[in-house]
């Protein structure tokens, strides 16, 4: 199924698997890329290196991350011990797929992941997530060689992680309306075959009835993910898989990173999700729109950031900033509401299905679920556009003028 979709979209991973025994065949898998173990450093953490460790061979170099963090001591951490290596190998998920991601992107050296939780869709990325100087960046880096699911460790994964992953697919529709939504007013870029790589699995997806932790579903998560990375590196960016409910969340964690570090990534998804579904919805429900000349400054962004985060985060929003002229062409193309709420409505979801599949696979729901106030939420909701320049819903109901 990969090789195909690989050749076709010209992308630079050698392999992707899903399989069992994976893991015990770690060398052989090694001398497909000409590696032998000294050529190697090993990156996990402390919660999957137990699983793991007696399916390796003895003797490798190792980096143990305690509580790993996406930031820039860890990077520096493995980059110092990998500099004299051939490749990085990374076992884990988000954080240490990320991690080894940038880290071998600036030693210039190959990495291999294999996977330890079907519950995110970064490992076919080109893009790490790190924090830097207090925010999530989301930096270029490479893609891996080779990608390995080991069912034998993935089924026995908790089933919270199952349901991250899950969290993180459910947005592929409100995705789908924020991208098109913008591409419809402001022109930029659309790429509909990006949803075409992972529509037919999202239905499958939609309409499973099985356990969760058993080899099936698994592996139909793990393809919903790959081809959910895929989507991404032949779009030029996340745009398929992270919009506006993104932008709550990553919001948040910049606000209240020690609330939300208790929650999963794809958990935070889950929540966010239901509410941007409600709010194009909404916009869908209406008889017509129009937008009016944002009246947010530098100001307002100093009195929710500190200096250095309102500087950088109002240099992303300016360049989208809704000012007289583009006033002007968002409301030139509102004005045929009726044929803009069609096209956005063929692929919509609405905010009653998508509860109906959090309800089925016992996805978080609200805001208290991941421990956060309702004022707190609130705040995100309104402000989460203000943090990149990416163009979505929440920029149209910031300026509604009705």
């Amino acid at each position: 199924m990969f090789n195909n979709l690989l050749e076709k979209h010209q992308i630079t991973i050698n392999e992707i698997i899903i399989d069992h025994n994976l893991i015990v065949n770690f060398t052989q898998i090694l001398k497909k890329f000409n590696l032998d173990l000294e050529d190697i450093l090993i990156v996990t953490d402390q919660n999957i290196y137990p699983q793991i460790k007696n399916l390796l061979p003895l003797n490798i170099d190792l980096v143990i991350l305690d509580n790993p963090k996406p930031d820039e001591e860890s990077i520096a951490k493995i980059i110092t011990k990998s500099c004299n290596k051939k490749a990085t190998v990374g076992f884990g998920s988000g954080t240490i797929n990320d991690l080894c991601k940038i880290s071998s992107y600036r030693n210039n050296i190959p990495y291999i992941i294999f996977a330890s939780a079907v519950s995110m869709n970064g490992y076919a990325s080109k893009n790490a997530s790190i924090i830097t100087s207090g925010r999530k960046n989301s930096l270029l880096a490479h893609l891996p060689i080779a990608i390995y699911f080991d069912l034998d460790l993935l089924i026995n994964s908790p089933e919270r992680m199952i349901r991250a992953g899950i969290g993180d697919s459910i947005c592929i529709s409100t995705c789908r309306f924020d991208w098109l939504l913008s591409h419809l007013l402001l022109d930029t870029h659309y790429n509909v075959e990006a949803f075409d790589l992972v529509s037919n699995l999202y239905q499958k997806l939609l309409n499973y009835d099985g356990k969760i932790n058993d080899k099936e579903f698994i592996t139909l998560l793990a393809k919903i993910l790959i081809n959910s990375g895929i989507s991404m590196a032949i779009s030029g960016g996340s745009y398929p898989a992270s919009q506006s409910e993104h932008l709550i969340a990553h919001y948040l964690e910049i606000k209240y990173p020690k609330i939300m570090e208790k929650s999963l990534h794809g958990e935070q998804i889950a929540i966010t999700s239901l509410i941007i579904a409600k709010m194009q919805e909404e916009f869908l429900n209406l008889l017509n729109f129009q937008t009016k000349v944002s009246d947010i400054n530098f100001n307002y962004f100093k009195k929710i950031f500190n200096e250095d985060l309102a500087i950088y985060f109002w240099s992303e929003f300016s360049s989208k900033i809704i000012n007289q002229e583009r006033s002007k062409i968002i409301n030139s193309k509102l004005k045929d509401f009726q044929s803009l709420t069609s096209k956005l409505s063929r692929n919509f979801m609405s905010h009653d299905k998508i509860l109906q599949i959090s309800n089925h696979f016992s996805l978080p729901q609200k805001y208290c679920d991941i421990g956060l106030s309702e004022d707190i939420y609130l705040e995100a909701v309104k402000n989460a556009n203000l943090i990149r320049n990416r163009f979505t819903i929440l920029d149209l109901f910031y300026n509604m003028r009705r």
